[in-house]
């Protein structure tokens, strides 16, 4: 089976837009972050529930895609129609260190409130038992049974880059 649809999962700082990128490009399918279907303004305002899903639904609807998102609650259409998911389980301090080197490098237009929010969420990401988004996307998997790969250092990153076709 040729791979045509991709949902990529993890928290802030995992490499989840990074991969997603490198996929979009190297299988020439078209990229999207579900931060910009979720938000109206990022981190501000969020889009009406309603609206989010009609553009995640326009999207699914695709013939190809790389989806890439830290959510659970309102995918399930996109994790549905995906062939393969892949969950990025990096590890914290590797997170941390990417989402302030983001700040620092001035290619996130969050506040520095905003980036230590972002370190806070990827700190609780394992650490809460029953509503963390680590035991959403686990559960996810479970659900759905699909096709799925867990990356969880470079070795895993570039070996799946590899076999990529």
């Amino acid at each position: 089976m040729k791979i045509k649809k991709i949902y990529i999962l993890g928290t802030s700082g995992s490499g989840k837009s990074y991969l997603a990128r490198l996929v979009s490009e190297k299988l020439k399918i078209p990229f999207y972050d579900l931060d910009d279907v979720f938000w109206v303004k990022k981190y501000t305002e969020k889009l009406d529930e309603d609206k989010r899903l009609k553009k995640l639904s326009k999207i699914v609807k695709n013939k190809s895609w790389v989806i890439e998102g830290v959510y659970t609650s309102w995918v399930r259409e996109a994790i549905e129609a995906a062939d393969l998911i892949i969950w990025l389980k990096t590890p914290f301090y590797k997170r941390v260190s990417r989402i302030i080197k983001r700040k620092l490098n001035n290619s996130s237009s969050d506040t520095w409130k905003g980036t230590f929010g972002l370190v806070k969420f990827s700190l609780m990401y394992k650490i809460r038992r029953k509503k963390s988004s680590y035991s959403s996307h686990n559960k996810l998997l479970k659900d759905f049974g699909k096709k799925h790969i867990v990356i969880k250092n470079k070795k895993d990153f570039y070996k799946f880059l590899e076999g990529l076709k």
